[in-house]
């Protein structure tokens, strides 16, 4: 009989994990608390990280081509170009990578070729609607408490792992560790794309082939373009997706007021698209338009429904419970800042090694201490670089002090 696996969150980690595990012989259920079956990701552009890579070399069978290459350069106020580098990285949508991953995992949509054994075992499921509420150590396994979002309907499912996956606002985290808590960082991320047809020839020029970012006063713009949500590469069909993070004070009437959605609604983490406020997208644009170079703020003046983000922070100090029967990934584990975008290589580095646990070529416990130090290492990192663009000085030589004394403690062996 096939071991079982559940794993809470249906987003890119969920995906990857349940790929992996159905490699391994498990019978998996992913379980989603969204309830809608078009999953929103706003056309947001992700980075293909080496780990990433290693995944799709081996688990992808659809053969879809999904990044596009760039280099970073950087440019002042009239665009002339600042600075450039050689370093090459890959570039994504979310919402691509997602449909190849759910391809993969359970042929939704149908351009994987299922095995016989996969058709009639439907050892992948990918279910929406449904909100884990409590787990429980059942020796042998791990009980999963469930909840219907939409009727309320409450279910168990008893599973040999359990795989948390459910991001920087994890739910599993929180019944684990209620002490842990995502902690704002002082900033927003406003993001938004513009069809690559629409941007004059000249602004094209620019961009093309870069990651280009632009400093201002504690805050920075950065483009970069991205294939659309169906899979378009070819230049001049695909979009250019812009990050800006500005800094916006806790607490705050200004943050609250851009948090307040068009319908009254305060939102905690994102205000989706369609639903900022127009007069405060309004007042972001005036400032695009009086202190950023043509060339990005033609992007900034062309689009019409942004979505804005808070910027959070998450650490957990530990990544396996239940002696080595439920495991914590990604954001849920660790929270990464996105300005070196690798939380899906995170997600992808977590899963890598995972499988070699469940090759039995790692303990749960070498497992745990591995991807903690990556995660505490690369956060550290993603926190400089925010403080570099939105942050002091005094804050800086912080961060980076605060960098070097953990990089020196994890080269005396210690996690974090």
């Amino acid at each position: 009989m096939a071991k079982t696996a559940v794993i809470v969150g249906g987003s890119l980690a969920g995906l990857m994990h349940g790929i992996m595990l159905k490699q391994q012989g498990y019978d998996v259920t992913i379980l989603e608390q969204e309830a809608s079956t078009t999953r929103l990701g706003f056309d947001a552009g992700i980075r293909v990280g080496p780990a990433v890579v290693n995944f799709m070399n081996q688990y992808d069978r659809t053969g879809r081509p999904y990044e596009i290459a760039a280099t970073t350069q950087f440019i002042d106020k009239k665009g002339a170009i600042k600075l450039r580098t050689s370093k090459t990285m890959s570039f994504t949508c979310w919402s691509l990578l997602l449909s190849i991953l759910r391809e993969n995992f359970d042929g939704a949509p149908p351009s994987v070729e299922l095995s016989e054994e996969e058709k009639t075992t439907k050892r992948a499921r990918y279910q929406i609607g449904v909100r884990v509420s409590d787990l429980k150590d059942a020796e042998e396994t791990v009980q999963v408490h469930t909840e219907d979002v939409l009727t309320g309907t409450t279910d168990s499912i008893s599973a040999d792992l359990v795989v948390a996956a459910d991001g920087s606002n994890s739910s599993i985290r929180s019944i684990l560790m209620p002490d842990v808590r995502r902690q704002y960082a002082g900033y927003v991320a406003w993001r938004g794309t513009v069809p690559e047809s629409r941007v004059p020839e000249q602004y094209r020029q620019v961009f093309e082939g870069h990651v280009t970012l632009h400093f201002m006063e504690r805050n920075y713009i950065l483009v970069y373009v991205i294939p659309t949500d169906d899979g378009h590469l070819q230049p001049g069909s695909r979009l250019y997706n812009f990050v800006w993070y500005t800094n916006m004070a806790a607490g705050s009437k200004d943050l609250a007021h851009i948090m307040t959605d068009t319908a009254g609604k305060t939102h905690y983490g994102t205000v989706p698209r369609g639903l900022v406020q127009p007069h405060i997208w309004e007042a972001q644009r005036a400032t695009a338009l009086a202190h950023m170079p043509p060339c990005i703020a033609s992007l900034i003046k062309q689009t019409q429904a942004p979505f804005v983000t808070k910027i959070h922070d998450a650490v957990s100090p530990h990544a396996s419970f239940f002696h080595g029967k439920l495991f914590l990934v990604g954001d849920a584990l660790v929270t990464l800042r996105p300005h070196i975008a690798l939380s899906t290589n995170q997600a992808a580095y977590d899963c890598e090694l995972l499988g070699r646990v469940l090759e039995g070529g790692m303990a749960a416990e070498q497992w745990e201490e591995r991807v903690l130090r990556y995660a505490n290492r690369t956060r550290m990192y993603s926190v400089v670089i925010g403080v570099f663009g939105t942050g002091s000085r005094v804050e800086l030589i912080r961060e980076v002090w605060r960098t070097a004394g953990l990089l020196v403690r994890q080269a005396l062996g210690f996690v974090s």
